[in-house]
């Protein structure tokens, strides 16, 4: 494994990615980065990995070289979501668990899923206590 001259942004994104596949270790993820982008790694080499890239690369450490035996180590959604990771593409939407996601997009999320219905609520209110009915649902 070699990670010598690798940037603070590079190392995080890796082991952002690192986590989203639980079978998958931090040196392993970084053996098959080197093997398919070869050293030394930066945002720019990791915007080009490729699903089939960590696929083969994952499944390919049981000795076989198609990588279509993932050998019980990950199932394809996780390597998908570490592959956005890697990117720097992924969104709200992405189902991350609570650790992974940025405090930024929280404040997103935030801004738009509940002070967002605030503020339609209070615009909606005053008419509907004005008319004296109305009804205000909120589905989560």
């Amino acid at each position: 494994m070699s990670v010598s001259n690798i940037d603070r942004d590079t190392a995080l994104r890796i082991a952002l990615a690192a986590r989203t596949m639980p079978d998958v270790d931090l040196a392993t993820l970084i053996g098959v980065l080197n093997d398919r982008l070869g050293p030394p790694l930066d945002l720019e080499k990791l915007s080009r990995i490729t699903v089939t890239d960590l696929k083969t690369g994952i499944g390919s450490l049981d000795g076989e070289e198609d990588g279509e035996d993932f050998g019980g180590r990950t199932g394809l959604e996780p390597i998908k979501l570490a592959v956005r990771v890697l990117w720097g593409e992924t969104s709200e939407d992405d189902n991350l668990p609570v650790e992974l996601m940025p405090a930024e997009k929280w404040r997103r999320m935030f801004e738009t899923n509940v002070f967002g219905l605030i503020r339609l609520t209070q615009e909606v209110l005053p008419g509907m206590r004005e008319r004296r009915s109305g009804t205000i649902m909120n589905l989560s």
